[in-house]
């Protein structure tokens, strides 16, 4: 994602935490996949020391195997998302692909007087009906990265629906079939609402974001 070079350098580790996560399912298929995503599971814990012994799933998660191979039979293992460092690396990934949405659809960077609110979904979560499609199917089609025949479908994916003064924009973004991101934008940070699951932050004079709420 384009972006300057402090906000680059802050936040490379995050996406590469986001890239090992978004490679989590399907499994892969070749020999070579499977060393590459050892690489990457091996280069993200450098970067965030404790990430992987974080994500270890309790006997509890473990034992939900059988439940979610009920409804995705190609489920093979669980992973634990619900610690601190890999959430707050999912959430800055989320901050920054949510600002990058709208600035690709607006041309507008978020005021410091704005405020960004995001969700991060498992594919878990997609599971449990806990993402909230009555919002999601009033965007737009699903868009994706293309280059002439090329495309990123299977990896990634897009919709949105922006205000006609692109004051306010809704970003739904898919990670092959791993994770999701539910991004909102205000340029008001006085009238943006509570909603239920979402963190809110607002921009910082550093070039950071503070959570707000």
């Amino acid at each position: 994602m384009p972006a300057c070079v402090q906000c680059q350098e802050y936040s490379k580790k995050h996406e590469l935490v986001a890239a090992m996560v978004a490679r989590f399912f399907p499994d892969s298929t070749t020999s070579l996949q499977g060393k590459e995503i050892k690489k990457l599971f091996r280069r993200a814990d450098k970067a965030v020391p404790g990430l992987l012994d974080e994500m270890k799933p309790s006997l509890k998660q473990k034992s939900r195997i059988s439940e979610f191979q009920k409804k995705e039979p190609n489920a093979a293992h669980v992973l634990n998302l619900g610690g601190p460092l890999v959430n707050a690396s999912l959430d800055i990934f989320a901050i920054k692909m949510t600002c990058a949405l709208h600035y690709g659809m607006t041309k507008n960077i978020i005021p410091i007087d704005g405020a960004i609110s995001i969700r991060v979904f498992s594919n878990v979560d997609a599971l449990n009906g806990e993402i909230p499609h009555a919002l999601i199917n009033v965007l737009g089609s699903e868009n994706t990265l293309k280059q002439g025949t090329w495309s990123v479908s299977n990896q990634f994916s897009y919709s949105y629906a922006i205000t006609d003064t692109k004051a306010y924009g809704v970003y739904f973004s898919t990670f092959r079939r791993s994770f999701a991101v539910l991004g909102l934008v205000w340029d008001n940070i006085n009238i943006v609402p509570i909603g239920e699951g979402m963190k809110t932050f607002t921009p910082h004079t550093t070039g950071e974001f503070r959570r707000i709420r």
